[in-house]
Protein backbone atom coordinates (compact mmCIF):
# COMPACT_ATOMS: atom_id res chain seq x y z
CA UNK A 1 0.00 0.00 0.00
CA UNK A 2 2.99 2.24 0.88
CA UNK A 3 4.96 1.74 -2.56
CA UNK A 4 1.42 2.66 -4.20
CA UNK A 5 1.21 5.68 -2.35
CA UNK A 6 4.70 6.15 -3.20
CA UNK A 7 4.74 5.74 -6.72
CA UNK A 8 1.49 7.62 -7.12
CA UNK A 9 3.33 10.72 -5.92
CA UNK A 10 6.69 10.21 -7.86
CA UNK A 11 3.69 9.73 -11.21
CA UNK A 12 2.60 13.41 -10.16
CA UNK A 13 5.96 15.05 -10.12
CA UNK A 14 6.96 13.76 -13.42
CA UNK A 15 3.75 15.04 -14.97
CA UNK A 16 3.97 18.38 -12.96
CA UNK A 17 7.57 18.81 -14.50
CA UNK A 18 6.65 17.91 -17.72
CA UNK A 19 4.24 20.32 -17.50
CA UNK A 20 6.25 23.05 -16.20
CA UNK A 21 8.87 21.79 -18.85
CA UNK A 22 6.15 22.40 -21.52
CA UNK A 23 5.54 25.76 -20.36
CA UNK A 24 9.10 26.67 -20.39
CA UNK A 25 9.58 25.49 -24.19
CA UNK A 26 6.20 27.04 -25.04
CA UNK A 27 7.30 30.09 -23.62
CA UNK A 28 11.11 30.07 -25.46
CA UNK A 29 9.71 29.48 -28.31
CA UNK A 30 7.13 32.80 -28.15
CA UNK A 31 9.57 34.83 -26.87
CA UNK A 32 11.84 33.60 -30.43
CA UNK A 33 8.70 34.21 -32.22
CA UNK A 34 8.52 37.64 -31.53
CA UNK A 35 11.77 38.34 -31.78
CA UNK A 36 11.67 37.25 -35.04
CA UNK A 37 8.56 39.29 -36.05
CA UNK A 38 9.91 42.44 -34.85
CA UNK A 39 13.06 41.95 -36.36
CA UNK A 40 11.22 41.16 -39.68
CA UNK A 41 9.18 44.33 -38.98
CA UNK A 42 12.04 45.95 -38.52
CA UNK A 43 13.80 45.34 -42.11
CA UNK A 44 10.53 45.74 -43.76
CA UNK A 45 10.36 49.31 -42.01
CA UNK A 46 14.22 50.44 -42.76
CA UNK A 47 13.29 48.66 -46.25
CA UNK A 48 10.32 50.72 -47.00
CA UNK A 49 12.70 53.62 -45.60
CA UNK A 50 15.57 53.40 -47.79
CA UNK A 51 13.16 52.91 -51.01
CA UNK A 52 11.59 56.52 -50.04
CA UNK A 53 14.29 58.17 -49.24
CA UNK A 54 15.52 57.16 -53.02
CA UNK A 55 12.06 58.41 -54.54
CA UNK A 56 12.10 61.61 -51.86
CA UNK A 57 16.03 62.00 -53.77
CA UNK A 58 14.78 62.56 -57.16
CA UNK A 59 11.52 64.69 -56.14
CA UNK A 60 14.28 66.97 -54.67
CA UNK A 61 16.72 66.74 -57.36
CA UNK A 62 14.12 67.74 -59.90
CA UNK A 63 12.99 70.75 -57.98
CA UNK A 64 16.35 71.76 -57.88
CA UNK A 65 17.00 71.07 -61.21
CA UNK A 66 13.86 73.51 -62.17
CA UNK A 67 15.84 76.23 -59.50
CA UNK A 68 18.89 76.15 -60.94
CA UNK A 69 17.00 77.06 -64.41
CA UNK A 70 15.85 79.39 -62.87
CA UNK A 71 19.26 81.25 -61.50
CA UNK A 72 20.26 80.77 -65.25
CA UNK A 73 17.83 82.79 -66.67
CA UNK A 74 17.35 85.61 -63.70
CA UNK A 75 20.02 85.85 -60.65
CA UNK A 76 17.75 87.87 -58.67
CA UNK A 77 14.88 85.46 -58.74
CA UNK A 78 13.32 84.56 -55.10
CA UNK A 79 11.56 82.22 -54.40
CA UNK A 80 10.40 81.58 -50.93
CA UNK A 81 8.36 80.65 -48.07
CA UNK A 82 9.40 83.46 -44.88
CA UNK A 83 12.24 85.67 -44.16
CA UNK A 84 12.66 86.72 -47.98
CA UNK A 85 12.02 90.38 -47.60
CA UNK A 86 9.16 92.68 -48.01
CA UNK A 87 9.25 92.60 -51.83
CA UNK A 88 9.15 88.65 -52.19
CA UNK A 89 6.01 87.60 -53.57
CA UNK A 90 6.43 84.87 -55.18
CA UNK A 91 5.72 81.75 -54.31
CA UNK A 92 7.81 78.73 -54.19
CA UNK A 93 8.24 75.48 -56.80
CA UNK A 94 6.05 73.09 -55.67
CA UNK A 95 5.66 69.89 -57.87
CA UNK A 96 4.54 65.83 -57.26
CA UNK A 97 6.13 63.47 -59.58
CA UNK A 98 4.64 60.39 -61.38
CA UNK A 99 5.51 58.13 -58.49
CA UNK A 100 3.68 60.43 -56.18
CA UNK A 101 6.44 61.95 -54.39
CA UNK A 102 6.52 65.58 -54.14
CA UNK A 103 8.60 68.54 -53.63
CA UNK A 104 9.31 72.26 -52.64
CA UNK A 105 11.77 74.30 -53.88
CA UNK A 106 12.62 77.98 -52.26
CA UNK A 107 15.65 80.09 -54.08
CA UNK A 108 16.74 83.24 -51.29
CA UNK A 109 19.71 85.90 -51.50
CA UNK A 110 18.03 88.20 -49.40
CA UNK A 111 19.14 88.27 -45.82
CA UNK A 112 20.52 90.42 -42.72
CA UNK A 113 24.17 91.49 -44.65
CA UNK A 114 26.72 91.02 -47.17
CA UNK A 115 30.23 90.09 -45.90
CA UNK A 116 33.40 89.29 -47.55
CA UNK A 117 36.64 88.69 -45.91
CA UNK A 118 38.90 90.58 -48.46
CA UNK A 119 38.02 93.50 -50.78
CA UNK A 120 41.04 94.54 -53.43
CA UNK A 121 41.61 97.32 -54.47
CA UNK A 122 40.30 97.90 -58.09
CA UNK A 123 37.59 95.03 -57.26
CA UNK A 124 33.90 95.98 -57.86
CA UNK A 125 31.47 94.86 -55.26
CA UNK A 126 28.05 94.98 -56.92
CA UNK A 127 24.72 94.16 -54.77
CA UNK A 128 20.88 94.35 -55.12
CA UNK A 129 19.17 97.21 -53.50
CA UNK A 130 16.13 97.18 -54.69
CA UNK A 131 14.04 96.44 -51.46
CA UNK A 132 16.37 97.66 -49.51
CA UNK A 133 14.56 101.09 -47.94
CA UNK A 134 16.47 101.74 -45.17
CA UNK A 135 20.24 103.54 -44.94
CA UNK A 136 22.66 101.40 -46.60
CA UNK A 137 25.73 101.27 -44.27
CA UNK A 138 29.33 99.94 -45.65
CA UNK A 139 31.97 99.25 -43.06
CA UNK A 140 35.18 97.58 -42.97
CA UNK A 141 38.03 97.26 -40.89
CA UNK A 142 39.35 99.83 -38.70
CA UNK A 143 42.85 99.44 -39.06
CA UNK A 144 43.69 100.40 -42.68
CA UNK A 145 44.42 104.12 -43.97
CA UNK A 146 41.61 105.74 -45.35
CA UNK A 147 40.79 104.60 -48.81
CA UNK A 148 41.66 106.99 -51.10
CA UNK A 149 38.93 107.03 -53.94
CA UNK A 150 35.51 104.86 -53.52
CA UNK A 151 33.69 104.93 -56.89
CA UNK A 152 29.87 104.41 -56.00
CA UNK A 153 27.83 104.31 -59.02
CA UNK A 154 24.00 103.14 -58.37
CA UNK A 155 22.09 101.98 -61.27
CA UNK A 156 18.08 101.81 -61.59
CA UNK A 157 15.69 99.45 -62.36
CA UNK A 158 15.55 100.65 -66.01
CA UNK A 159 18.81 99.96 -66.32
CA UNK A 160 19.95 103.98 -66.34
CA UNK A 161 22.39 105.84 -63.98
CA UNK A 162 20.92 107.28 -61.13
CA UNK A 163 21.47 111.13 -60.52
CA UNK A 164 23.67 112.53 -58.28
CA UNK A 165 21.09 113.74 -56.00
CA UNK A 166 19.45 110.14 -56.08
CA UNK A 167 22.84 108.72 -55.26
CA UNK A 168 23.92 108.02 -58.53
CA UNK A 169 27.82 107.51 -59.98
CA UNK A 170 29.60 109.44 -57.01
CA UNK A 171 33.32 109.79 -56.10
CA UNK A 172 34.20 109.49 -52.58
CA UNK A 173 37.60 110.81 -51.33
CA UNK A 174 39.40 109.68 -48.58
CA UNK A 175 36.94 107.62 -46.81
CA UNK A 176 37.29 106.49 -43.37
CA UNK A 177 35.93 103.16 -42.28
CA UNK A 178 32.79 103.87 -42.79
CA UNK A 179 29.85 105.57 -44.46
CA UNK A 180 26.53 105.73 -45.10
CA UNK A 181 23.79 105.41 -48.43
CA UNK A 182 20.33 106.44 -48.85
CA UNK A 183 18.43 104.31 -51.22
CA UNK A 184 15.38 105.11 -52.70
CA UNK A 185 13.19 101.59 -52.81
CA UNK A 186 11.44 100.21 -56.01
CA UNK A 187 13.92 103.06 -57.81
CA UNK A 188 17.16 102.14 -57.10
CA UNK A 189 18.17 98.77 -57.86
CA UNK A 190 22.03 98.00 -57.88
CA UNK A 191 24.81 99.50 -55.61
CA UNK A 192 28.04 99.51 -57.40
CA UNK A 193 31.13 100.03 -55.28
CA UNK A 194 34.81 100.19 -56.69
CA UNK A 195 38.21 101.93 -54.06
CA UNK A 196 41.23 102.50 -56.34
CA UNK A 197 44.35 104.96 -55.96
CA UNK A 198 47.85 104.94 -55.24
CA UNK A 199 47.48 105.58 -51.67
CA UNK A 200 45.30 103.33 -50.93
CA UNK A 201 45.80 100.21 -49.22
CA UNK A 202 45.98 96.56 -51.79
CA UNK A 203 42.89 95.70 -49.53
CA UNK A 204 40.43 96.08 -46.61
CA UNK A 205 39.61 92.88 -44.66
CA UNK A 206 35.89 92.07 -43.33
CA UNK A 207 33.61 94.32 -45.66
CA UNK A 208 30.11 94.36 -44.64
CA UNK A 209 26.81 95.83 -46.07
CA UNK A 210 24.18 96.44 -43.66
CA UNK A 211 21.19 99.07 -43.00
CA UNK A 212 21.00 100.95 -39.74
CA UNK A 213 18.87 97.97 -38.93
CA UNK A 214 20.49 95.16 -38.43
CA UNK A 215 17.46 92.84 -38.39
CA UNK A 216 16.63 94.14 -41.78
CA UNK A 217 16.31 91.33 -44.17
CA UNK A 218 16.40 93.00 -47.43
CA UNK A 219 20.61 93.46 -48.00
CA UNK A 220 21.78 91.10 -50.43
CA UNK A 221 24.04 88.35 -49.00
CA UNK A 222 26.12 87.93 -52.54
CA UNK A 223 24.92 84.42 -52.35
CA UNK A 224 22.05 82.34 -53.61
CA UNK A 225 20.85 79.52 -51.82
CA UNK A 226 18.76 76.84 -53.36
CA UNK A 227 16.94 74.30 -50.99
CA UNK A 228 14.74 71.71 -52.53
CA UNK A 229 13.19 69.40 -50.24
CA UNK A 230 11.26 66.00 -52.04
CA UNK A 231 9.42 64.28 -49.92
CA UNK A 232 7.60 60.64 -49.86
CA UNK A 233 5.91 57.92 -47.51
CA UNK A 234 7.05 60.27 -44.31
CA UNK A 235 10.96 60.38 -45.68
CA UNK A 236 12.16 63.41 -46.88
CA UNK A 237 15.89 64.30 -48.72
CA UNK A 238 17.09 67.82 -48.48
CA UNK A 239 19.54 68.95 -51.62
CA UNK A 240 21.14 72.69 -50.88
CA UNK A 241 23.02 74.87 -53.13
CA UNK A 242 24.84 77.74 -52.20
CA UNK A 243 26.24 79.98 -55.34
CA UNK A 244 28.42 83.13 -55.68
CA UNK A 245 25.97 85.75 -57.12
CA UNK A 246 28.81 87.73 -58.19
CA UNK A 247 30.82 85.06 -60.83
CA UNK A 248 27.65 82.09 -60.85
CA UNK A 249 29.96 79.72 -59.30
CA UNK A 250 28.61 76.95 -56.86
CA UNK A 251 30.53 76.99 -53.68
CA UNK A 252 28.76 74.45 -52.54
CA UNK A 253 26.12 71.48 -52.80
CA UNK A 254 24.79 69.53 -50.09
CA UNK A 255 22.62 66.02 -49.65
CA UNK A 256 20.36 66.06 -46.18
CA UNK A 257 18.12 63.19 -45.31
CA UNK A 258 15.60 64.02 -42.97
CA UNK A 259 13.11 60.66 -41.27
CA UNK A 260 9.53 61.73 -40.06
CA UNK A 261 9.87 58.90 -36.98
CA UNK A 262 6.15 58.90 -36.58
CA UNK A 263 5.81 58.05 -40.18
CA UNK A 264 8.20 55.35 -39.95
CA UNK A 265 6.28 53.87 -37.19
CA UNK A 266 2.54 53.51 -38.84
Amino acid sequence: MKAKKLQAISYNLEKGATLLLTVILTGIIMTSALALGFLGLSEIRQVRALSSGVSAYYAAEIGMEEALLEFKNNRDVDRCLIGCGELSTDQPLVGTTASGSSYITTIKWKGEQFTLAQWKKDEPIQINIESVSKPIKISWDATVNPLENIEQTVIKSDGTLANIDMNGKYLRKNIIPSFFINPIVNVNKILRLRFFGNNSPQYVSNLVINTDDPKDPNIDTGKTIITSIGGFRGVQRKLETIIDRRTGTILGMFDYTLYSQSDLND
